[in-house]
């Protein structure tokens, strides 16, 4: 059963037959790790239902960034995150006026 459907960003490759779910999440720093969990148990079932429907690879990859900046060793930030191959990179980039401030 498909629980959560709507991810931040879904990456097709055609030709490899793969999909990656990205879902970002910004929580305090303390809480990076369960906030990953939580991302990954959430999208679990949509990602075997695209493997079972579509009959692609799928991957769920948390961005998860603590508010202060803190990213879990899962993230692989400045190599090739999971689900991706290792030409690709994530790259966190700053808005160019700096941060936001509400």
């Amino acid at each position: 059963m498909v629980v959560a459907n709507q991810p931040d960003v879904v990456v097709i490759d055609k030709h490899q037959k793969t999909v990656v779910l990205i879902d970002v999440a910004i929580p305090s720093d303390s809480n990076i790790r369960k906030k990953e969990h939580e991302k990954l148990e959430k999208y679990q079932g949509l990602k075997e239902e695209i493997e079972r429907m579509w009959g692609m690879k799928a991957t769920v990859v948390p961005v998860v960034i603590g508010t202060l900046g803190a990213v879990t060793p899962n993230l692989n930030v400045g190599g090739a995150p999971a689900g991706f191959h290792e030409g690709c990179s994530l790259q966190l980039v700053p808005p160019e006026d700096g941060p936001r401030k509400y």
